[in-house]
């Protein structure tokens, strides 16, 4: 159906979760559209690719294989995606897939190896060349960081400082205790501190000789 006048060239809409998952609050602010099975998935896989490929480095995968890995989480949406209910965050409830997805992967590819760093510029496109290299920088230091939290910790490191998630969403999308995710947030938090720690001595002026 063609867009009324006023909203085109809007900027690019965001997901609502109202319109995913509850017919009659969808009508209010769609009268006459309502977005088929394909369609709702259609928005997800557009507004969500990034942030999907985004966790799936967090969470160890290789940049090389980042884009199958992704396919495959969108796969296990699409499935599911009738079972999504709206009670906690859409990104939340697809970080639960990208969680399994994840896991399986780094198991199945633990003898290859990669660095972890590699192409870390890709996705940092603004400021000077000397800004893109510093943040390149400070993102694959997290990334290495992050390597040294063991899984399931990571996760919910991941989801709670990084994505925002509270902690109901995450042990809902965990599928976890509540309490669970409280004690894993407070290891994993105690072993990125020490990873950080560890990583930024060793490359300190005092260790490179300097003052």
């Amino acid at each position: 159906m063609e867009e009324p006048a006023g909203e085109r060239g809007a900027e690019p809409r965001r997901v609502r979760e109202d319109l995913l998952t509850d017919p009659d609050r969808r009508t209010q602010y769609r009268p006459v559209e309502v977005l088929s099975r394909s369609d709702r998935f259609r928005v997800i896989f557009e507004e969500e690719l990034d942030y999907v490929c985004r966790s799936l480095r967090r969470l160890g995968v290789r940049p090389s294989e980042v884009e199958d890995v992704a396919q495959e989480v969108f796969v296990r949406v699409f499935g599911k995606l009738d079972t999504y209910d709206g009670v906690h965050s859409l990104r939340s409830w697809i970080f639960g897939f990208a969680h399994k997805v994840a896991a399986n992967h780094t198991r199945l590819a633990r003898f290859r190896h990669e660095d972890l760093g590699a192409d870390e510029t890709a996705g940092v496109e603004h400021g000077t060349p000397e800004a893109r290299a510093i943040a390149a920088e400070a993102r694959k230091l997290v990334l290495h960081c992050l390597e040294q939290v063991p899984q399931p910790r990571r996760s919910v490191l991941i989801m709670h400082d990084l994505d925002g998630a509270t902690a109901s969403e995450i042990a809902a999308s965990l599928e976890l205790p509540l309490n669970t995710v409280y004690s894993r947030l407070r290891t994993a938090r105690g072993e990125f501190r020490d990873a950080h720690r560890r990583l930024t001595a060793r490359h300190s002026p005092s260790e490179a000789g300097g003052v």
